[in-house]
């Protein structure tokens, strides 16, 4: 036996720690005693002495740990290597010790490994090495401090003739880095291998070296790690001496560690460096209270994670049955991160604030914990002996409480921001409504702790559960499927299983999780989008302009426009006022088809059809895009008209709540709607808010066949979608704003007077994105996008004034009444006759230049309601105003629709009445 051995089974550790430092014993546990005080930080209950099998010593508040001698080190800064501590507690104990061979023997192995270390660093940092050097600062993105501070080297198969300048050859082939061959010393390790000295202390320097692993620089080579029989028994993992921190980061391999250390500036990390094995759980249960598992996200780290969490499991408890229950609390979280990279490393490397980006995800880490179900029976247990009854609203909201934290606490629950203050609750990658009506949040509570709603206690346990939530959840914003923050950055919800959320700002995309920023409901019609940052954008746009645009039986610039209409779903939150989009044309004329193909762009699915009001309000605040098929004029009753014009226009929708009398309920749509019909809209407040295509069948692609088109755009769908979400970041949203304040000066100079004015806004918009488009789309690569963009909209606008002329003349009723009465005046037999009869005061000018060659007269909206209702007695038309109120303000809302088409109206203030002034010129004299 050493004379290390000897010394360490003969002298009590407790004994010897009270005799030096003076300490008092405190608490005594099963295994272990501590002391009042810890004798180097003076901190209260922090100091543990374990005297039994192991016979150490550790604080948890600051970086003390060791052995006997480790502490006589620490005690004694006189003391500077293991053979003076090793005689100075055999002297204080009374013992004799030999000449301390074997002590100078481990010293003579430290000092080898010491130099190596310099050795190995000082061939990383040589100039001929460039290649392994800039692989680890540029490839893999370690700093120099972090690879100078960790001792990292690299072999170039001379070690051993460096050594031999020092070390005898014994010397050399008992320190495991050496072997003998033909009488001669030579390197046991082959060049090209990267060295990681595991240091089993946090102090400066590359003392109390206890184990090698190295990674080979390429591919084709195995790792390797320092023979067993030469590592210091004690030391377990790269970075050990990290262990003294409050919580402790497990990590797999050295890379993950000197990443998160170096980018994600957090440094208490330890690395396995290979599988997690029973010794390591045993020293992170003795060294940790807190443990923070990062392993890889395959197969084998998900394991090592069970095999943590197995080994942990009968400490795993909520704080708050841990009061209740006693003994020494230990914690269990797990770091998980979205995106595609299958370790820490990758994560990092690919974020642009890495120390950030980790501190959220350290931060996020849920508590692990044992199943609720063992929980809750442990607290009846503890329940039963204090005489209380485990269905009592008391223990009933003991429970609660245990639930709360089971379920993550304050990580997990949420509070709405704004609105209904509403509280939710997200777990495993779902949103809970946290209300007992909720039937998916019952359903939870019944799965992980066999919770029903017809226990007298669950309406205890869900009344704490709400009062915690809204009490200590962190305040969010909670919108349907999309959320726009800051102008500039947006979040939508990809509907996949994990609840990812897309964060698109200018210049990048990433996958965050729901409820980091913002927390988003998924639409519930829709497919998951699945994000490629690797897409490439002209071949993705290939396939929309082959799949999508070419298979639209309308005008090129009728196609764009669509275009941008589409796409604009993911910018909602950047205009209130939204276009309704109407395709009209005759049957078979390829407008349904176009609505399908739009649904199976947006959603991956067909979603057109019909539907009723109440309905329509529900989806409008779920979903982004609403089809509407066949909605002709009559069709559209008051509700319909009152829907379509919130949708529109981005108002509120209130009504009472059922079964209250003092609460309401606001509906606020989030969606663009999109109908189809044969003949226009007739209402004047819906046709100043639509945008009609036409269809013809003669722009349908001969080569056309649904089926086929309907399945590959549901295979194309996420890589178009990747393909326009990077366009958005880093074409559109970088200058949007810029440049949607030029087009929104380009419509209004080049058409001030056009009868969509109210959508000016939503266009400039929308022709921002079309512009994003053109750059990529195939048929327009030669022509400068901005030029084709502008050349678009003077087309579009052309043809939208045509087609609102021809409408506002079927649709506008004042207009319809002015045009029948100007036609009673031309063709009147003379002007005084038309004055009697209709009793309107004429001009005087109404004679120039020939008989009835302009309409001029004067008129109060009384006069004209009168004249109106004569004329629709004579001709027999529909009487369409009620009242001369109610002719006044129509007439004051269709003064643009009037100037459209020739007239000229003024109004002036004659004896407190409004009087009208109307001016017309004959159409074949204009």
């Amino acid at each position: 036996m050493s004379d290390f051995a000897r010394i360490k089974d003969a002298v009590p550790l407790l004994d010897f720690i009270l005799r030096e430092s003076g300490g008092r014993v405190g608490k005594k546990f099963s295994g272990y005693v501590q002391l009042e005080a810890c004798p180097f930080c003076g901190g209260h209950e922090c100091f543990s002495v374990h005297d039994a099998e192991e016979r150490y010593f550790k604080c948890f508040q600051c970086e003390a740990r060791g052995d006997i001698f480790g502490f006589a080190r620490l005690w004694k800064e006189e003391l500077r290597s293991p053979i003076e501590s090793l005689r100075y507690v055999a002297q204080a104990a009374g013992i004799e010790i030999g000449d301390a061979q074997e002590a100078a023997t481990q010293t003579a192995k430290q000092r080898i490994w010491e130099e190596a270390t310099r050795y190995f660093q000082g061939v990383l940092f040589a100039p001929r090495n460039s290649a392994p050097l800039a692989y680890l600062t540029s490839a893999r993105g370690h700093s120099r401090i972090v690879l100078e501070e960790f001792g990292i080297g690299f072999t170039d198969g001379a070690l051993a003739r460096h050594l031999e300048k020092s070390f005898s050859h014994d010397e050399l082939l008992s320190s495991g880095l050496a072997l003998s061959q033909g009488g001669r010393v030579l390197d046991k390790w082959p060049p090209g291998y990267f060295v990681f000295p595991h240091k089993m202390s946090s102090r400066k320097g590359f003392a109390e070296i206890g184990d090698f692993t190295l990674k080979p620089f390429g591919e084709g080579k195995r790792p390797i790690r320092l023979q067993s029989e030469y590592r210091e028994p004690g030391c377990l993992f790269f970075n050990q001496g990290a262990l003294s921190g409050d919580e402790i980061v497990v990590v797999e391999g050295q890379n993950d560690l000197l990443s998160i250390v170096g980018r994600g500036e957090y440094p208490n990390v330890v690395a396995t460096c290979g599988q997690l094995t029973e010794g390591q759980i045993e020293l992170l249960k003795k060294s940790c209270r807190s443990i923070c598992a990062c392993f890889d996200r395959d197969d084998a780290g998900k394991k090592y994670f069970k095999k943590l969490e197995a080994a942990l499991r009968p400490e795993l408890l909520p704080p708050r049955l841990r009061q209740i229950a006693g003994g020494e609390e230990t914690r269990l979280r797990r770091v998980e991160w979205f995106g595609e990279a299958k370790d820490i490393d990758e994560y990092l490397r690919g974020r642009p604030q890495p120390a950030e980006a980790f501190a959220r995800l350290l931060s996020g880490a849920r508590a692990h914990y044992r199943p609720l179900t063992e929980c809750l029976s442990i607290f009846r247990s503890h329940a039963a002996d204090r005489k209380l009854k485990f269905d009592s609203p008391e223990a009933a909201k003991i429970q609660g409480q245990i639930i709360f934290e089971w379920l993550g606490g304050e990580k997990s629950f949420f509070v709405e921001s704004s609105g209904a203050q509403r509280p939710y609750l997200v777990y495993n990658h779902k949103v809970y409504p946290l209300t007992q009506e909720n039937q998916w949040f019952r359903a939870l509570l019944y799965d992980l702790a066999d919770i029903v709603c017809a226990e007298a206690r669950s309406r205890a346990i869900f009344d704490t559960l709400e009062c915690r939530a809204l009490l200590e959840g962190r305040q969010i914003e909670v919108s349907p499927w999309l959320h726009v923050q800051n102008d500039s950055e947006i979040f939508l919800h990809t509907a996949r299983a994990d609840d990812a959320v897309l964060r698109i700002a200018p210049g990048s995309v990433t996958v965050v999780p729901n409820a980091e920023s913002c927390l988003l409901r998924p639409s519930n019609k829709m497919q998951p989008i699945c994000f490629d940052p690797s897409v490439d954008i002209r071949s993705a746009l290939s396939d929309f302009s082959s799949l999508f645009l070419a298979n639209l039986a309308t005008t090129a610039e009728n196609r764009l426009f669509i275009a941008g209409w589409i796409f604009n779903v993911f910018m909602l939150g950047f205009s209130r006022d939204r276009a309704i989009l109407q395709f009209t044309g005759g049957a078979a004329s390829g407008k349904t088809t176009a609505a399908n193909l739009a649904s199976l762009l947006i959603y991956g699915e067909d979603w057109v059809g019909k539907s009723k009001t109440a309905s329509d309000y529900a989806d409008g605040m779920t979903n982004p895009l609403m089809i509407k098929d066949n909605l002709e004029a009559r069709d559209i009753d008051r509700g319909t008209l009152n829907f379509l014009l919130a949708a529109a226009t981005g108002t509120v929708n209130q009504k009472r709540k059922g079964g209250t009398d003092s609460e309401n309920v606001y509906e606020r749509l989030n969606n663009q709607v999109l109908c189809t019909a044969i003949e226009p809209f007739e209402a004047h407040e819906l046709i100043t808010r639509t945008w009609t295509i036409h269809f013809e069948p003669h722009h349908r692609s001969p080569a056309f066949q649904k089926t086929a088109v309907i399945e590959r755009m549901k295979e194309q769908r996420s890589k178009i979608l990747s393909a326009f979400f990077l366009i958005l970041a880093g074409d559109i949203l970088p200058t949007y704003a810029e440049r949607r304040r030029f087009y929104l000066g380009h419509i209004r100079q080049c058409f001030p007077s056009h009868s969509k004015q109210r959508l000016d806004e939503f266009l400039a918009g929308l022709f921002v994105l079309v512009e994003g488009l053109l750059k990529y789309l195939p048929a327009a690569r030669h022509i400068p996008a901005d030029h084709a963009t502008r050349a678009l909209i003077d087309e579009t606008f052309r043809a939208q004034e045509e087609v609102a002329r021809e409408t506002e003349e079927q649709t506008s009723p004042v207009l319809f009444f002015l045009t029948e009465l100007s036609k009673e005046f031309f063709f009147c037999e003379s002007s005084r006759n038309f004055q009697s009869e209709y009793k309107l005061r004429l001009d005087d000018s109404c004679l120039i230049g020939g008989a009835g060659s302009q309409f001029v007269f004067r008129a109060s909206s009384s006069d004209l309601f009168g004249a109106f209702k004569y004329l629709a007695k004579k001709r027999g038309f529909t009487e369409c105003f009620t009242s001369a109120q109610q002719l006044g303000a129509r007439l004051s809302d269709s003064r643009e629709t009037l100037a459209r088409a020739g007239w000229e109206v003024d109004a002036r203030i004659s004896r407190g009445n409004r009087i009208y002034h109307f001016r017309k010129q004959r159409e074949d004299e204009a």
